[in-house]
């Protein structure tokens, strides 16, 4: 009998086999842990945007810290494995899941903390703009809304109003730059207009205490 090479052979029943769990982060974190997994969008896929056998073949990850494929036999780690999970609650994760790890909420930075993103991240943005864009979502939040705008949505938002040149905020910029900011009609429709003004004249009166 010929030699043969071991990884070509694992790789080659991967691909034609196992297809959906090659190479993926969960089996090289089995296989090779050596640091922190992480699932979001980027890594596994964002846990509420997928489906329940996701879920389940997680269960085994988390729990056992091991991988059975029915082809190759179960691959276990040498190392219990480090995983944060990241979810935007879009979809209720499974009890089953969440049982199996420490929960922890993330809440929106305060206005100091989301300024400082901001100016690393629209760093072009006029600074009485980034100062009104931070104020003006900060209270939005605060608002009986069906989504409110994360950090994301405060950073397009102000590279929204630099393309548009908009040096500062005013009731024609908003209304007309709201849809970056909220996701939902009846949101921009109940912050359109004469809730959107009181919100910014609130912002103004406080940045010019300040």
């Amino acid at each position: 009998m010929g030699s043969f090479n071991l990884e070509y052979l694992e790789f080659s029943v991967c691909v034609r086999v196992v297809n959906p769990v090659i190479k993926t982060p969960a089996l090289k974190c089995i296989m090779y842990f050596s640091g922190t997994v992480r699932s979001n969008n980027n890594n596994w896929g964002r846990l509420s945007l997928n489906y329940a056998p996701f879920e389940a073949y997680l269960l085994e990850v988390l729990s056992e810290y091991q991988i059975t494929i029915p082809e190759m036999g179960v691959i276990k780690a040498e190392s219990p494995p480090i995983v944060i999970i990241t979810s935007n609650r879009t979809r209720e994760i499974h009890d089953a899941l969440k049982r199996r790890c420490f929960y922890h909420w993330v809440d929106y930075p305060d206005a100091s903390r989301e300024l400082e993103i901001l100016q690393i991240k629209a760093p072009h943005a006029p600074e009485i703009l980034r100062k009104q864009v931070v104020h003006f979502v900060q209270k939005l939040r605060k608002t009986d809304l069906f989504k409110q705008p994360g950090v994301a949505e405060t950073i397009d938002w102000t590279h929204a109003l630099v393309q548009l040149d908009y040096l500062s905020l005013d009731s024609s910029s908003i209304d007309s730059t709201l849809g970056v900011l909220l996701k939902y009609q009846d949101d921009i429709a109940k912050i359109q207009g004469s809730e959107a003004n009181s919100l910014l004249t609130e912002v103004r009166s406080e940045l010019s205490m300040s």
